[in-house]
Formats: C-alpha cells, sequence, structure tokens
C-alpha cells in the first residue's frame, strides 16, 4: 500500500528488480569549506554505512536471476528436505534419552515453560498475580523468552533495561531487534516510555570523552545495527574526579614479540623454552586475547613502579 506506481510492477518481477536494485549509484560529496569536522565525519561514516549496506544486498541476495534461484531452488530441495529429515530424528532421539536421564537444558526450561504458557489460562493467572515484571540486560533477550514475557506481564507492569553497546549473546540466540524496536517506538511514544540514563558516575571525563569519540566513528547504524549519536553519547555524571590523560594502547604483534621481555612470565624455563626443551617463542603462540593480556600486565607493572598501587587498577 502507498508504493509508487513505477514500482508496482518490482512486486511481481524479480529480475527487473534485481536491476533497480544493481544500478543503484552514490555520487560523490560535494567539497564544504569550513566545516564542523565533527558533523563531516558522521555524515560520511553514516553515508559510507549506506553504501555498505547496498553493496551487501547487491552481492548477497541480488547476484542471481530469477531463473538462477529457481533452478538452485528445484537442485537443493532433496537434500534441504534430507537435512530436515535427520535433524528431526535426532532432536526425537535426544529428547528420549535426556528424558531417560531425566536431564533438562536451558533451552528445554525456556520451551517447556512456553508450552506451559500456550494455556491462555495459566498465562493469564500468572499476569494476575504480577504486579510488577523487571527485565535485566535486555539486549540479550531471544524470542522464546521474549514469548514468556509478553505471556506473563501486561502492558503497564512491564520495566526492562538494558544496552545494545552490549550485547554479546547472539551466539544463543539473542535478537537484539527486539531491543532496538522498542528503543524507537518508546521514543515516540509508541507502547511505551524510554528513560535514557546517560550519566556515568563511575568514570572521568576525559576517559568518556575518549570513548565517545571513538564509538561515534566506530558505531555508525548500517549492519552494526547501532547509532552512536548524541542520544547515545555518556555524560560524565561525576564532576569532582580528575581529568587525567587517556591512553590508547594499539596491539601490534610485532611489536608486542620485539619490546617485551616477558618479565611478566613466571620464570618456568619449560614455559620459556617448550616443553621439549626446544627453543620456542611464547608469544608467536598466544591468541589475540593473551597478547592484549600481556600489554596490559605490563602497563600496570609499569604503573606500580611510578608509585601506583593495584587498587588503582580496574580491568
Amino acid at each position: 500500500d502507498g508504493c509508487p506506481s513505477e514500482y508496482e510492477d518490482l512486486y511481481e518481477d524479480w529480475d527487473l528488480y534485481k536491476e533497480k536494485i544493481d544500478n543503484i549509484t552514490f555520487g560523490r560529496l560535494p567539497a564544504v569549506r569550513n566545516a564542523d569536522s565533527d558533523l563531516k565525519d558522521s555524515i560520511q561514516n553514516r553515508r559510507k554505512g549506506i553504501k555498505d549496506a547496498v553493496k551487501k544486498y547487491q552481492e548477497n541476495y541480488f547476484n542471481w536471476s530469477q531463473y538462477e534461484i529457481e533452478l538452485s531452488v528445484e537442485r537443493l530441495t532433496p537434500v534441504a528436505e534430507a537435512l530436515v529429515t535427520l535433524c528431526n530424528a535426532y532432536l526425537a532421539e535426544l529428547k528420549k534419552r535426556k528424558r531417560a536421564k531425566k536431564y533438562l537444558e536451558f533451552s528445554d526450561l525456556e520451551h517447556y515453560c512456553l508450552k506451559i504458557l500456550a494455556d491462555e489460562t495459566v498465562a493469564q493467572q500468572l499476569k494476575n498475580e504480577f504486579e510488577e515484571v523487571f527485565v535485566d540486560e535486555y539486549q540479550d533477550i531471544n524470542n522464546v523468552q521474549e514469548a514468556v514475557l509478553n505471556a506473563v506481564s501486561r502492558p503497564d507492569n512491564r520495566f526492562m533495561v538494558g544496552d545494545i553497546k552490549q550485547s554479546i549473546y547472539r551466539f544463543r540466540m539473542a535478537e537484539p531487534g527486539l531491543f532496538n524496536a522498542k528503543y524507537n517506538s518508546y521514543e515516540k511514544g509508541i507502547g511505551g516510555i524510554r528513560i535514557d540514563l546517560m550519566d556515568n558516575f563511575r568514570s572521568q571525563g576525559n576517559i568518556i570523552d575518549c570513548i565517545n569519540f571513538l564509538f561515534r566513528r566506530l558505531m555508525t547504524g548500517g549492519n552494526l545495527e547501532v547509532m552512536y549519536d548524541q542520544k547515545a553519547e555518556l555524560k560524565a555524571g561525576n564532576k569532582d574526579l580528575p581529568r587525567l590523560p587517556v591512553d590508547l594502547l594499539i596491539l601490534d604483534s610485532e611489536s608486542i614479540a620485539a619490546n617485551s621481555d616477558y618479565s611478566v612470565y613466571p620464570s618456568d624455563e619449560s614455559f620459556e623454552n617448550g616443553s621439549d626443551g626446544g627453543e620456542t617463542d611464547p608469544i608467536a603462540d598466544m591468541a589475540k586475547a593473551e597478547k592484549e593480556a600481556l600489554v596490559i600486565a605490563e602497563k600496570i607493572k609499569e604503573e606500580l613502579q611510578n608509585g601506583r598501587k593495584y587498587a588503582d587498577f580496574c580491568i
């Protein structure tokens, strides 16, 4: 509904739709002198995010013609059906064995809970019983958990707290889009009220300024799903804290290997020379997180020698 007439045929003709998408181009931005640097960077980052998104759609979703798609579906259908049959058989056997041993996984608890709440009588009873429903870390909610919360809460008694920038559980089927949808609609007063808690009372102002500077350039919407604008920026809430310089350490493996004296390691000969007695480079075998830990440890050691105490550090 409301689609311009010149685009109505796109719904019926995939190849025509593909042609329109493939022909999307971006002209050069006009040069503007004496422009605000932050505003300029913000516009350029947003434009880049849109260009990257369009390029992703062109390469991932519109690189085949309708004929090629239909041919591929025809070839893959028997394979997909076989995989579905195999997965269903596996899940049935897994459920059978877990019941025999009286085992439950966390996902089982979620799904059995939702199955119980499918009974509207049970769900309504719990809705009437709960005066308030509080949800923490809402950015990591998944669709099953969202359905459970909807079943036991009312529009006027559900309170959610979260930060989309801290979403880390997609491997557990977390769906940050659920948070984003409410974040955007609640701002307009649709479905709820949004309360932005931007004041940070833990960190010095210089640290907050540095984080804002970096995040404005890294979180530009598009595939990242986060637009770090003025509404998302942190603000220093404790004006009494000192404003000390901020160091940003860039991890460079070759530099670490060249400059580290391994002084943060225990003096274990087998560790430094390898368990087989041969010469090895412990840094070369480190994972990225271990190299980061080495840099941090050496930085802490340096600060301790300059008079700091362990109580001054927070990782």
